[in-house]
Parts: C-alpha cells; structure tokens; sequence
C-alpha cells in the first residue's frame, strides 16, 4: 500500500500577513512577484514587491565593498556607484529564448559601455548557482561567485527568475529589480541617485 501525502500550502502578502490562496491570485496583483519556496512538508507561497528601494548602514555598506573586493579582486572607490547584475541560478525564464552566446557577448559589451560612459561606477557580475551560467559568460561578463552568500542574504532573500540588480549609491541608498529587467532600468536607477 503506497500513501501520498500532500504538502500544506500557505498564502502571504507582501509583509507575511497570511492570505487566501484567492487573494493570493487575484488578478489585480498583477505586478507581484509571487514567490514558491517548497520545505519539506510545506509549500510558503509570497507575493514580493518587483522593486525595492532601501537604505545599507555606512559599517554594512564597508563591508560589503570588502566583500565585493575580496570575490572580484577589484577596487572598489568610495565615491563610486556600485552596480550589481545577479543571477540566481537555472530557472524557465533565463534558460529559455533563442539569444546566443555570441549575442550575449555583445550585449555586455554594449551594456559595460554605457555604464563606462556614465562614469564613476563600480560593476559586478554576481552568481548564486553556476547552472546554465555559461551562455552568459564573456570576456565582458566575468562572473563571480557570491561565496559567503552576502549578496543573496542582503538584497535576493529568494529565487526571483531571469536574474536581478541592484544600484547602490556611495550613502548606501540602493535600488533593487527582482527579476527580468531591461537595461535601462539600470541606467535610470544610475541617473535617479545623481539628481
């Protein structure tokens, strides 16, 4: 005799007040990241807000220009904007489409470009898994290894698909986009801290 057992699923909103799974699917929260961790028994499904704007201590802000140095073996300059692109890991969305590696390549290169322009900023390539990493992979895209998990623990508390940013001014105000994004979200959010 086979039993199944069927793990108990649980809704909450975007402050972890719990929900109904209705409220949970309610069409008009159709900008929400809904977000599905599995444990072992459990299944926590979140609504998470696309964008996140917040404020990093001067001591956590240090550490974390140490941290980045340390994984990168870059310097890192006081005054710069920090620039963080992250992928999470394997997921539908960054292993789907038809863009090829040599495609890829030239979009960094474009992208690091328009960052260069910009002047004055400090970018890291950031991974969480190397799963699927390597189409993304260039001489304009080298990716690092978020080790300690600091990056993951400080601004991607979860798996949100495509890959993600985040833009950190020298005051430690930053702006983070969970999940696919366009380009120019980045250089708005850049152009946002300098007015």
């Amino acid at each position: 005799m086979t039993l199944f057992s069927q793990k108990k699923e649980y809704y909450y909103d975007y402050d972890w007040n719990q929900i109904t799974e209705q409220v949970y699917n309610n069409r008009s929260l159709y900008r929400a990241h809904r977000i599905k961790i599995e444990k072992d028994s459990v299944i926590i499904n979140k609504l998470e807000h696309g964008k996140e704007y917040g404020t990093l201590s001067l001591d956590s802000l240090t550490k974390l220009r140490a941290y980045l140095k340390k994984i990168s073996g870059k310097t890192l300059k006081e005054n710069n904007i920090i620039v963080i692109n992250y992928y999470p890991g394997k997921d539908p969305c960054n292993s789907s489409g038809t863009r090829t590696k040599g495609e890829y390549k030239f979009h960094y290169k474009r992208y690091l470009k328009k960052l260069k322009k910009k002047g004055k900023i400090d970018q890291f390539f950031i991974y969480k898994s190397r799963d699927n990493l390597d189409k993304y992979e260039s001489k304009y895209a080298i990716w690092h290894k978020d080790s300690r998990k600091k990056i993951e623990e400080t601004f991607f508390r979860f798996h949100y698909n495509c890959g993600s940013f985040v833009v950190i001014n020298s005051n430690g105000q930053y702006f983070i986009r969970k999940s696919e994004h366009a380009l120019g979200e980045i250089y708005l959010a850049i152009d946002n801290f300098r007015n």
